[in-house]
């Protein structure tokens, strides 16, 4: 599995489409998604702390579109972050998670939640 955060409006726009294409596969090239919860929970707090946001559960074995692990830009722990060069068939959304926050706003946990 891998995942990916997703702003809960955009979630609400995409939910019933056959294909998610966010802005990122149309500028980049690429849908960003993180490969455990660690990472996850890191881009959060640095990209999404003051956002609506949540995280999609991606069958990644079953995707007919390219996945490559790459290091991000900037990023100074040594990891790598799976990247789907191709649109998203929404039926590979296996799940979805919200996040827990601490007192001070920080992501600091996951828990599954209904589709």
């Amino acid at each position: 599995m891998i995942y990916h955060i997703i702003e809960t409006i955009e979630y609400e726009q995409m939910k019933n489409q056959q294909v998610y294409q966010p802005l990122s596969l149309v500028k980049e090239g690429f849908i960003h998604c993180s490969g455990n919860k660690q990472d996850i929970l890191d881009v959060a707090n640095y990209l999404f702390k003051n956002k609506d946001v949540l995280i999609l559960e991606i069958d990644d074995e079953k995707l007919n579109a390219l996945i490559r692990w790459e290091k991000a830009p900037g990023d100074r722990i040594d990891r790598t972050f799976p990247h789907i060069y191709g649109e998203l068939k929404t039926k590979y959304i296996t799940g979805m998670r919200i996040f827990v926050k601490d007192d001070q706003n920080n992501f600091i946990d996951w828990k599954s939640t209904e589709i």
